[in-house]
């Protein structure tokens, strides 16, 4: 599994991550689609992020995660050179599987809040 590409839609989170559909990825979605990601920089920012898991099927929606990975510059999305394995065929090749993560929670903590034992930060929620 990559790390995901996370972006706003229409006021919401909303993010894709490119895998492979395996069998054993498909069983477990389907008994838990619920995923939880993190993520760290040096500076001790952090960013948690609950969400839904879902595999996508339709083909509009496959070409706008295409082009979100192939036009976001390495390392957060593939660049052209990281696409160009898929061919020809782009976004109805078999091989390109992308998820759609629908948060329903996230949490961002800047890394100057744990000398002062702040750590909440700010808390988004779905609804």
């Amino acid at each position: 599994m990559l790390h995901p590409i996370f972006v706003v839609s229409e006021g919401r989170p909303l993010g894709w991550a490119l895998t492979g559909r395996t069998p054993l990825k498909t069983s477990h979605l389907a008994a838990n689609p619920h995923r939880s990601w993190s993520f760290w920089s040096p500076s001790h920012d952090t960013a948690f992020v609950d969400c839904v898991a879902e595999w996508v099927e339709d083909e509009v929606e496959k070409q706008e995660v295409w082009d979100v990975f192939h036009d976001t510059p390495t390392p957060l999305g593939w660049g052209p050179e990281g696409m160009a394995g898929y061919g020809a065929e782009r976004w109805v090749n078999p091989l390109f599987t992308p998820l759609r993560l629908s948060p329903w929670r996230v949490q961002v903590m800047r890394g100057g809040q744990y000398p002062s034992g702040e750590l909440t930060g700010r808390v988004w929620r779905d609804g």
